[in-house]
């Protein structure tokens, strides 16, 4: 597991960007998706990063993504992804429905977490 303020080494998106449809209408594009996961604080979970290879070194947008995640020692996530979200997301009950369902399937010793969004410490 990693530890507060550790990244994994950048990764390929998939292992066979030819084998997926999605990836192949990227074209070119497709080999140049990245990953790594950080875990910017103690008290929350990694956080998944997904760039794009090219202008900016992978060491610039951990460091970059690390910044902008760390601001709360137990709520990793920048505000900005917040916002996009807050206006995405499923109406509160929707929500509620959904999960109670999944879990009551699952059972009461399943490992289903809640999402970011509804244990954030801030609206």
């Amino acid at each position: 597991m990693l530890e507060a303020g550790e990244r994994t080494c950048a990764f390929s998106y998939a292992s066979s960007p030819g084998k997926h449809q999605i990836l192949k209408d990227l074209g070119q594009w497709a080999e140049k998706i990245l990953a790594f996961y950080v875990k910017p604080v103690k008290d929350d979970r990694p956080l998944r990063v997904e760039f794009l290879s090219g202008q900016k070194t992978f060491g610039q947008i951990a460091s970059f993504v690390h910044s902008l995640s760390s601001l709360h020692k137990a709520y990793a996530y920048p505000a900005v992804l917040i916002e996009a979200d807050l206006r995405a997301a499923l109406a509160g009950d929707e929500f509620e429905r959904a999960y109670g369902s999944l879990f009551s399937r699952l059972g009461a010793g399943s490992s289903v977490m809640r999402l970011r969004r509804n244990i954030r410490p801030f609206r």
